[in-house]
């Protein structure tokens, strides 16, 4: 706050840390506050419209292990602090490590990098399913919950929401997030003149379409298309030339068919729509995560820094992390259930900053 807005009373603001000794060592304490000021320069400096608060923030945390919650000024004369509670349903064991007696180990913070494990499976999903999940074997489990995963998709693909897409204000919308379920099937028939999409599934690895049966860099625009038959063929409808539809193998190697597939392909088709005048939808089954990435690629390559469209099509030579980074807080600040993973963000930087042959 006193970087942003530096006509703030210094004298009145304490900006000191407060963590909890019993959770938190000094050692790790004086770690996190020598590292305060480096945060808050970067949040300054960051896109971000932040509101001019009247008193500094300052957490509490309330842990399985926590025996009194706290207690607050509630007097807005009196009160030097405006409290952020924190809650936190892990169990604090020591050494960070616990062994089950199922045969799993706890391990303290875990929860921090659940897309790096969990396998996609939402809370309500692994709650709804909890008692079959803990009972089931562990060489059967990555099958399990890949089915689980796959149906929680299929279910969501079939029940249609209202949610409009959101819109990146900073690019004067011009290119919008949604989830599959929240489009209108109707649309995808026969889409509005002024708007083109780019729809991402995740689908079961079959024989014919599996992970490993295919080299992603192998295909083309025409083997992404859903449905799109060769000029002869009349035996199915062609895909309107206003939607590109992927449909990538789940797991581990839907990164490698994001980077030298759907990057590359959906770039280009965006970069063709939006130079025709066209907006762009961009959807994925969460709208959390590949779409995101797919958008960030694209008003990276065709937004200037003011968030200005490249006219024609033009495409940013002058991109950095910094820039791909502001531009990732203009989705964020717009859609703010936007959470890529950091494989994704990592993919993107690797296709917008990386040569082609150089890129794995």
């Amino acid at each position: 706050m006193l970087k942003r807005f530096p006509e703030t009373q210094k004298e009145q603001w304490d900006g000191s840390l407060y963590t909890p000794p019993t959770s938190v060592s000094s050692q790790e304490h004086d770690q996190i506050a020598r590292k305060l000021d480096e945060w808050a320069d970067t949040l300054a400096k960051s896109s971000f419209e932040l509101p001019k608060l009247s008193h500094p923030l300052r957490p509490f945390w309330v842990t399985p292990a926590t025996s009194s919650l706290p207690k607050f000024d509630i007097d807005a004369e009196t009160r030097t602090y405006l409290p952020i509670v924190c809650v936190s349903a892990s169990k604090q064991v020591q050494d960070g490590t616990e062994r089950r007696s199922s045969g799993f180990s706890y391990i303290q913070g875990s929860g921090d990098d659940h897309e790096l494990w969990g396998m996609g499976p939402s809370p309500q999903l692994f709650w709804q399913n909890k008692d079959a999940l803990l009972t089931t074997n562990r060489p059967d489990l990555h099958d399990f919950v890949s089915s689980l995963v796959l149906s929680q998709t299929s279910s969501s693909s079939s029940t249609r929401g209202t949610r409009a897409p959101e819109g990146i204000a900073k690019i004067s919308n011009r290119i919008s997030i949604t989830s599959l379920s929240e489009i209108d099937p109707a649309q995808l028939v026969t889409p509005p003149p002024s708007i083109a999409f780019v729809l991402i599934d995740e689908v079961a690895a079959t024989t014919s379409n599996s992970a490993d049966s295919v080299s992603p860099q192998a295909q083309d625009a025409e083997t992404l298309l859903k449905n799109q038959p060769s000029p002869g063929d009349t035996s199915s409808p062609r895909m309107p030339t206003q939607i590109l539809k992927f449909e990538i193998p789940g797991g581990k190697k839907s990164q490698t068919y994001f980077l030298h597939s759907v990057l590359p392909t959906s770039l280009h088709f965006i970069g063709r729509k939006l130079s025709q005048g066209f907006n762009i939808i961009i959807s994925c089954p969460s709208a959390k995560d590949l779409s995101v990435g797919v958008a960030l690629g694209a008003i990276s390559q065709f937004f200037d820094d003011s968030g200005t469209y490249i006219e024609g099509s033009g495409v940013n030579r002058n991109m950095t992390k910094q820039s791909i980074r502001t531009r990732l807080e203009w989705i964020i600040a717009s859609c703010p259930r936007a959470n890529p993973s950091r494989t994704t963000l990592k993919r993107v930087n690797e296709y917008l900053l990386t040569a082609e042959h150089l890129r794995r």
